[in-house]
């Protein structure tokens, strides 16, 4: 059998079809990943990443059993998760749960204490979350691929902001640059270690990486996921000239990486010309613009794969008719495995008429 293809039955086709996405080639319609929120017995199988049981595996299961015949490009993926909190967690940050989320507390108050801040490799989040992953990855064999974990806020100016305080951070980096350049410094080598150790522990379907919060697949084995949320603060020149370097620091010691954009369009002209970012997804804030706005990324001006979120069919519509289907995944999500396959259907149709 076939990695994956317990889950997957056609996976053979969906990991091409992730190839021609990455090489910006035909895919036929947009590479497409329907979430299924509820099913008929009004039972939500979406389990809460961030906090892991001992049932996790047979929860991923229950979902991808109950979704076979949804033939869509979604993967069978296990995303093991401590929040969004879990790199400062890695770097000595005091950290506290609720029950859908992680929160941490900055560590730095004082510049002269920075040599206090560093990655220790026994850090006891670090090496429960690592030791998990490979126990997972042992247990599910290739039935089931198990993802890079969501290792953010874990790029260098987000991570810098969770250990110095992000208020604090933005000033610091008008105020204090050279200080917030060791912070970041420090920061691109514990990413860099983190990733690295995370990478040997997950498995590698079709000798690629999977993502666990996105559910994507990308070659080479050497590859990560990161972002930048703390750039919706700042200008596209502050960016450019303060961040964009620590992030290419990161992306240069990988040979495939993916960018998460929450709503920050206005560093896209930079993340499009960073080489060694392969895909970026972009997540629509709530009171806009939306992505379909950004006419940077219509058609044959851009030359980067990217990952966008539909709220419904018409919206969806519109993405495939603004970007094209090269280079194209759609998020989006349904109420019933019913539904989901009505959806794939309907995009199939329309993008084969255009």
């Amino acid at each position: 059998m076939a990695e994956l293809e317990k889950f997957k039955p056609n996976i053979d086709k969906v990991i091409e079809r992730y190839r021609k996405f990455l090489r910006m080639e035909d895919t036929g319609w947009p590479l497409l990943y329907i979430q299924i929120l509820i099913y008929s017995d009004t039972q939500s199988f979406i389990p809460h990443h961030q906090f892991v049981s001992k049932d996790i595996i047979e929860v991923y299961e229950t979902i991808f059993k109950r979704r076979l015949e949804v033939d869509d490009d979604m993967l069978p993926v296990i995303w093991v998760n401590l929040g969004p909190a879990m790199m400062a967690a890695f770097m000595g940050c005091p950290i506290r749960f609720n029950s859908r989320t992680s929160w941490s507390e900055p560590i730095l108050n004082d510049y002269s204490e920075i040599d206090n801040v560093y990655f220790d490799p026994d850090n006891r989040f670090f090496k429960g979350l690592a030791d998990l992953l490979r126990l997972i990855t042992e247990r599910v064999g290739n039935d089931i691929a198990i993802g890079l974990p969501d290792v953010g806020p874990g790029s260098p100016a987000d991570l810098a902001a969770a250990i110095r305080g992000r208020e604090r951070f933005l000033v610091d980096l008008y105020r204090r640059p050279h200080d917030t350049k060791k912070l970041m410094e420090i920061c691109v080598e514990a990413y860099v270690e983190i990733v690295k150790t995370f990478l040997e522990s997950i498995s590698h379907p079709y000798d690629g990486t999977t993502t666990g919060y996105l559910a994507h697949w990308m070659p080479p084995r050497a590859s990560s996921i990161f972002q930048e949320d703390i750039t919706v603060f700042l200008s596209p020149k502050m960016y450019h000239e303060h961040i964009r370097p620590f992030d290419e620091m990161v992306t240069n010691q990988f040979e495939n990486s993916i960018f998460h954009c929450d709503g920050a369009w206005h560093i896209i002209p930079d993340l499009l010309e960073i080489d060694e970012i392969g895909t970026i997804q972009f997540v629509n804030p709530p009171k806009g613009p939306h992505i379909l706005q950004v006419e940077a990324l219509y058609g044959e001006k851009r030359k980067k794969p990217i990952i966008i979120q539909c709220e419904n069919l018409d919206i969806i519509k519109r993405a495939i008719q603004a970007f094209g289907c090269k280079g194209l995944r759609i998020d989006t999500h349904a109420s019933s495995v019913k539904e989901a396959t009505k959806i794939v259907k309907a995009v199939k149709e329309f993008s084969q008429r255009i």
